[in-house]
C-alpha cells in the first residue's frame, strides 16, 4: 500500500497494490465505531465518588449485607468507612434462560476509603476469587449481584445492584 496517492475522483487515502483506494475516512469512522461499542460494554461510573461519610446513600452496620448502584457509596460502621461501587468491568455470568456448563462471572469495581485518605479500588467478583478484598482490617465481600443476566437482553449500566457486607 502506498499512502497519499489521489484516488480515480481525486480523493485522497491509501493505493492498494491493485490500484484501489480505501479511503481514510471509512477506517476512521469503523475505528470510532469500536471505540464506542467498548465504551457502552463498561459500567464503570466515571463520576467522582464523594468520600464524605454524610453523603452516603446507604448507612450500614458492620457484618449487615447492604445495596449500591453505580456511583453510589454507603457509610458502613461508625468509624467513618465509606464502600463505593464504580459498576461492573466484565459480566460474563450465565444467562437464567439457558443452561450452560459454567456459572460464569462478573467483575465489579469497588473504591474504599476512611477519613480524608485516598481512594483504594478493589476488583471483585462474583463466582471466582477473589470475592473479597481487604481493606485496613475490615474484608469487603460481594453477596450478589442483580439483574440476572438474560439471552434476550444487555444489562443497562445503571440497572446493575451490588449487595455487599463489610466485617
Amino acid at each position: 500500500m502506498r499512502p497519499g496517492r489521489a484516488g480515480a475522483a481525486g480523493r485522497k487515502g491509501i493505493v492498494t497494490g491493485k490500484g484501489n483506494v480505501v479511503m481514510m475516512r471509512r477506517s476512521n469512522f469503523v475505528f470510532l465505531t469500536a471505540m464506542a461499542a467498548l465504551a457502552a460494554c463498561s459500567s464503570s461510573s466515571s463520576e467522582p465518588l464523594n468520600p464524605d461519610p454524610e453523603a452516603a446513600a446507604v448507612v450500614a452496620e458492620m457484618g449487615q449485607t447492604f445495596e449500591l448502584r453505580p456511583g453510589q457509596t454507603a457509610r458502613v460502621g461508625t468509624g467513618g468507612l465509606v464502600v463505593g461501587f464504580r459498576g461492573v468491568a466484565a459480566d460474563s455470568r450465565c444467562a437464567v434462560d439457558v443452561t450452560c456448563v459454567w456459572s460464569g462471572d462478573a467483575e465489579l469495581r469497588l473504591q474504599v476509603t476512611v477519613g480524608r485518605m485516598a481512594w483504594t479500588s478493589l476488583a471483585l467478583h462474583t463466582h471466582v476469587e477473589p470475592r473479597s478484598g481487604t481493606f485496613r482490617d475490615r474484608t469487603i465481600t460481594v453477596v450478589a449481584l442483580r439483574p440476572d443476566n438474560r439471552s434476550d437482553r444487555e444489562i443497562p449500566p445503571g440497572d446493575y445492584v451490588v449487595t455487599l457486607r463489610v466485617e
